[in-house]
């Protein structure tokens, strides 16, 4: 069964941080093969993410710029795998929030003192990754080369997507990693998915 999978970079990369998993090219190469089972046959692996924010912004309480820079390879790295295809989306600065761990003590009634840049964290959203996604999947549709999708997504925009391929044809299955404290997928893409295949990010086989 030639199979397409389709992997949210962004996601998978929130998903081995809260496992607590180093995020490297060996790591998503390595789950990427543990997503297939047995007569599914690598078509191809599109990898979407976006490259680091580069440019300069002022700290929210001191006014001080601080610089973003890129100094990371793993999206060029990535590339250069086997049967991997790049998809780069691009990171969009949204302003500064505070860390979860400053919103928590506030919660507690634990903050004390005056907020410093510190205090916060850059708030950036991915964009164009959706949309290369799902028109990928609309040509992979179109190509009749590929009997099985499978995405590694929580996004429930993707739901259309799903809804596509299994009307063109193909079988749709959905990736979730599995871990502690794991990601809930939403029923919209239960609902749209032939299966839903966990598969941990360590080193364990897959899970139909």
């Amino acid at each position: 069964m030639y199979t397409a999978l389709l992997i949210d970079g962004g996601h998978l990369r929130a998903c081995f941080k809260k496992a607590r998993q180093p995020y490297t090219v060996d790591a998503i190469s390595d789950f990427a093969s543990r997503c297939f089972v047995e007569n599914e046959t690598v078509y191809r692996i599109f990898y979407y993410d976006a490259p680091k924010y580069v440019g300069e912004k002022n700290t929210p309480i001191s006014g001080e710029p601080r610089t973003f820079r890129d100094d990371e390879t793993l999206l060029t790295d990535i590339a250069k795998v086997k049967n991997f295809a790049l998809r780069k989306g691009r990171l969009k600065f949204g302003g500064w929030r505070l860390k979860p761990n400053v919103i928590r003590q506030i919660g507690e009634g634990t903050f004390s003192g005056e907020f410093r840049d510190s205090h916060f964290q850059p708030n950036f959203s991915q964009k164009g990754v959706d949309m290369a996604l799902g028109l990928d999947v609309a040509a992979i549709a179109e190509t009749k080369k590929v009997d099985q999708f499978m995405l590694v997504t929580a996004d429930t925009d993707m739901a259309p997507a799903l809804k596509h391929g299994r009307i063109r044809g193909m079988r749709a299955v959905v990736i979730k990693p599995n871990y502690e404290r794991c990601f809930n997928l939403h029923d919209s893409l239960y609902q749209h998915a032939d299966i839903v295949r966990e598969v941990n990010v360590r080193n364990n086989p897959p899970e139909e």
